[in-house]
């Protein structure tokens, strides 16, 4: 059941998420994806699929995607999985809600990008008949982003954006929206605008969000703003002590300021909790930074 798992345990927006596997299920229903999850987590994708065929449930197709690309069959497992996405859209919209379950779940999101142009071109086949589909959207959003082509990307979150607010979900629940279309401002150079849309994230969580916190001190410090983005990485310390990024942060940006000192103690804290320097993966750049400082320690 791990695959199962997988795809159900995820971030959501709303307190709705996969209503239709929330309620109970018919039987033959309930049997069927039970042997669907085990067939497919034993690898045996063909059996899986036979099972599955006269299964009407949404989940049953995200285990069909997953059957068609464990036998390589890259353009059928995207289908399924646009399928899948299309239908939770659309139950979002019956329900006036919005999930970001799928848009997290690196089973889809995994699949959808291994023909991600093929994937884009299904997934707005199917928006072109309806007017919002935040499933489908943020997919969208996600597969523009994760292959360079950020300004569409934004287009797809704003449009996400104005649904949520169009049914009175804002603030809080779209913060998450705001730092992905700040990593897309940052991914086009545009730091201004970067800073801008994070801190509407920041500001919904009241500046107690330490990742936030840490972009947006990154994002400083690529417009030159020394002093604001030490103050962004000190808060992120304080919200998590233990939060290494926020000291190696600090560590970078007095180091800018030719602080060889304090340097050093921010960085001996950051090193003292992430030997390996592992929580900045996703942040090259100030791994070099750091990286070059230690060279000089």
């Amino acid at each position: 059941m791990k695959k199962y798992l997988t795809l159900l345990s995820v971030l959501a927006i709303s307190t709705v998420v996969l209503v239709s596997f929330s309620q109970p299920a018919k039987d033959d229903n309930e049997q069927l994806i039970e042997a669907g999850v085990n067939l497919v987590d034993t690898g045996k994708y063909r059996l899986a699929i036979q099972a599955l065929k006269d299964c009407d449930v949404p989940f049953a197709d995200a285990l069909r995607m997953e059957a068609y690309n464990g036998l390589n069959r890259t353009r059928k497992a995207v289908l399924y999985g646009v399928e899948y996405l299309d239908e939770l859209g659309q139950q979002n919209i019956k329900d006036s809600t919005v999930s970001l379950s799928s848009y997290v779940s690196t089973e889809v999101q995994d699949v959808l990008n291994k023909d991600w142009k093929y994937a884009t071109i299904q997934i707005r086949k199917r928006l072109a008949g309806q007017g919002y589909n935040t499933q489908l959207q943020m997919m969208l959003g996600s597969l523009y982003q994760t292959n360079g082509r950020y300004s569409e990307a934004i287009e797809q979150y704003d449009k996400v954006i104005e649904y949520c607010k169009g049914i009175g979900l804002k603030d809080f629940g779209t913060d998450w929206l705001c730092v992905w279309k700040s990593d897309c401002y940052y991914g086009l150079e545009d730091y201004d605008n970067a800073v801008k849309t994070i801190s509407q994230a920041i500001e919904a969580n009241h500046d107690r969000d330490y990742y936030q916190l840490c972009r947006r001190g990154f994002y400083y410090m690529q417009q030159g703003k020394l002093n604001e983005a030490r103050e962004d990485y000190s808060k992120a310390s304080e919200v998590n002590p233990d939060n290494a990024e926020a000291y190696f942060g600090q560590c970078a940006v007095v180091y800018r300021q030719g602080k060889q000192d304090e340097a050093k103690a921010e960085y001996d804290k950051g090193i003292k909790i992430d030997p390996a320097m592992e929580c900045l993966e996703h942040n090259g750049e100030l791994q070099d930074i750091v990286t070059d400082f230690s060279k000089g320690i």
